[in-house]
């Protein structure tokens, strides 16, 4: 009995036990509220925020990336019916420069019938057609044939020239458009006229070659035949100074170049002082008389002085 007794004090206290530690347990809920680290998430790469609990529990709760909020800019070119374009857009999510480039289809074309176009000279019939977007045209539901031009009646004559043959000339009596051209005999050749211009002893001349039914002319040109000089020289004497002078026989340009004079050169002669150039005699007077230390002439012991 004893031992029974103590089995249910045991049992007693254990359940005591186990329930105190339940309600101690239900008595604190982790709060993470606290945030220790937080990495932001990108358009393309995940974030993370690290959390703690004021009791000193710490737990990393993940961020999914954002992803490019894409946003239009321009079309750059735009599309046409027949070519393709690009379309430009930009991601509006803070510090993320990205673009991306979407290639954009051609549009096609939006054919309306204009009208028919019935057979001329050179086409057949169709249909025509216009694009409302661009404007552009084409052909469909051809019929018929070509008609062909007409030539025959009256015809344009054009007389023969210097470079040129004569010819026939007609138009297509339909279409307007066409011609048709017969060429008749030779070209006539230039009927040249020679006229000169002498060239001078300093100027070129020119031969010119002038068509008399053209303007056709052609030129040529003549050297300068430089001056043809004939010189005559007057001589120098004692007292006159000489020249030379050179005359063009052909435009009569003068050159004279002076030559200096010769002045006297005397000898002692019985009859006084005598040029040995000219002969002429200077009487002895007292400015005459020789100096000192003048040398004798070698043949006749006179004194030679020049004035």
């Amino acid at each position: 009995m004893r031992n029974i007794k103590i089995c249910c004090i045991l049992m007693l206290l254990c359940f005591l036990l186990l329930s105190s530690v339940s309600f101690a347990a239900k008595a604190h809920t982790h709060k993470y509220d606290i945030l220790v680290k937080r990495e932001a998430p990108t358009c393309t790469t995940g974030g993370f925020e690290d959390v703690k609990c004021e009791c000193g529990k710490t737990k990393r709760n993940k961020l999914k990336a954002l992803g490019h909020k894409w946003e239009f800019t321009c079309n750059a070119p735009s599309p046409t019916c027949e070519k393709i374009g690009y379309k430009y857009e930009k991601c509006m999510n803070l510090n993320c420069k990205e673009y991306r480039k979407t290639k954009l289809k051609a549009t096609g074309h939006e054919w309306k019938y204009i009208e028919t176009v019935l057979p001329s000279c050179e086409k057949g019939g169709y249909k025509l057609e216009k694009c409302l977007k661009c404007d552009k045209t084409r052909e469909t539901g051809k019929f018929g044939k070509a008609l062909g031009h007409i030539f025959d009646g009256d015809f344009y004559y054009y007389s023969a020239t210097c470079n040129s043959r004569a010819r026939k000339f007609w138009s297509c009596t339909r279409c307007q458009n066409a011609s048709k051209i017969e060429y008749v005999g030779e070209a006539l050749g230039h009927n040249i006229e020679v006229q000169t211009i002498p060239p001078s002893c300093t100027k070129m001349g020119t031969i010119a070659y002038c068509c008399t039914r053209c303007n056709f002319m052609d030129r040529k040109a003549i050297p300068a035949t430089g001056h043809n000089f004939t010189t005559f020289t007057s001589d120098p004497t004692c007292t006159t100074a000489g020249s030379e002078t050179k005359l063009c026989t052909t435009c009569g340009q003068k050159i004279v170049k002076s030559i200096p004079k010769l002045n006297h050169t005397y000898i002692s002669t019985k009859n006084g002082y005598a040029c040995t150039k000219c002969g002429v005699i200077k009487p002895q007077t007292a400015s005459t008389i020789a100096p000192k230390n003048v040398p004798l002439n070698k043949d006749s012991n006179k004194l030679n002085y020049t004035y």
